[in-house]
């Protein structure tokens, strides 16, 4: 059978990755982007008074908008700063995106050890983003033992709360039996499932099983995706 390939791919929740060098903040003769209008001045100054209190929530934002550079400037170390600061008040969402910072070591030093801790933290929340990274470091070894069928169960519980790409993942590893028993028809479920919460990859694996798998198990994969979605209205596809 033509060998199906699990996606290696990492992305932080809602976070842009910045690619210009890092600014300091005696660089900045001005906190804020040139041309900003009077309202996004007011929203960043507020959102930077909300994260000085000690708002977590305001902390991941205010993270993300340095490393956008969404009405701020593009600031390295206010981004690790503030992300810092959220993920150390248990935010799942700063959690994940530290955890990004450790694994693609371009904001602070690479750490996978570091990467898994965090990314552990979110998905101890219920976190999908969490619980799919884990799943990634977990397959490939990264920061933890190379457990492939412990990455599977990560994944599985991301793909149902709609993470595409762990859709995708869960079907690639029914397909091909790989941490998880082979079955076709769950393989191809959780590829419909991936199309359902919008990630394009898995309409070319579909094209691909039509060839492999059998009318009578399309059918039978259909019938279990359409009863998962009837049994799951409130999963939605999570933006990726």
């Amino acid at each position: 059978m033509k060998s199906l390939v699990i996606l290696r791919i990492l992305p932080a929740v809602g976070v842009l990755y910045a690619s210009t060098l890092p600014l300091s903040a005696a660089d900045n003769t001005s906190l804020f982007q040139s041309g900003i209008t009077s309202g996004q001045k007011s929203w960043a100054e507020d959102l930077k008074r909300r994260a000085e209190r000690g708002s977590a929530e305001a902390e991941y934002e205010l993270g993300r908008a340095y490393i956008e550079g969404r009405v701020f400037k593009q600031n390295t170390e206010e981004a690790v700063k503030w992300t810092r600061a959220s993920a150390a008040q248990g935010f799942a969402k700063g959690e994940v995106n530290l955890a990004v910072m450790y694994y693609e070591g371009k904001w602070i030093p690479g750490d996978y050890a570091q990467s898994f801790v965090w990314n552990q933290k979110a998905a101890a929340q219920g976190d999908p983003q969490g619980e799919y990274n884990l799943g990634v470091q977990y397959v490939y070894g990264q920061g933890v033992k190379k457990d492939v069928a412990e990455g599977m169960r990560w994944y599985e519980k991301a793909a149902e709360q709609g993470h595409g790409i762990a859709a995708y993942n869960v079907g690639v590893g029914y397909s091909q039996g790989l941490g998880l028993p082979v079955d076709e028809v769950k393989g191809y479920m959780w590829q419909l499932l991936a199309c359902h919460f919008g990630f394009e990859h898995c309409k070319e694996t579909l094209r691909y099983l039509d060839s492999v798998v059998s009318q009578a198990k399309r059918a039978e994969a259909r019938s279990k995706a359409t009863e998962w979605i009837k049994s799951h209205p409130n999963v939605k596809g999570i933006p990726l």
